[in-house]
């Protein structure tokens, strides 16, 4: 799927975001016999684990609000696209 194919269903649906990574890359590498599988995708930011952590293993208050928000928004949009 090209981006301006993403772009368009986006706009179509009136989200304002996908909420879904970009990929970038996938492929497989092989090590002790071992065939593993990888996929490259767009980073955000931080990670969970990583403000976690650095907020002395507690969310503060702005972020579990933003987190809500972005997980009810998301929840939203996947529902609205299948309707």
């Amino acid at each position: 799927v090209n981006s301006l194919a993403v772009s368009s269903w986006v706009k179509n649906k009136g989200l304002r975001f996908l909420g879904v990574p970009k990929y970038v890359a996938s492929g497989s590498h092989m090590h002790d016999s071992m065939q593993y599988r990888f996929m490259v995708m767009e980073r955000y930011g931080n990670d969970l684990q990583k403000t976690f952590e650095g907020g002395g293993k507690k969310f503060s208050v702005k972020t579990i609000c933003y987190l809500a928000l972005r997980l009810v928004s998301e929840r939203r949009a996947s529902v609205l696209s299948y309707s």
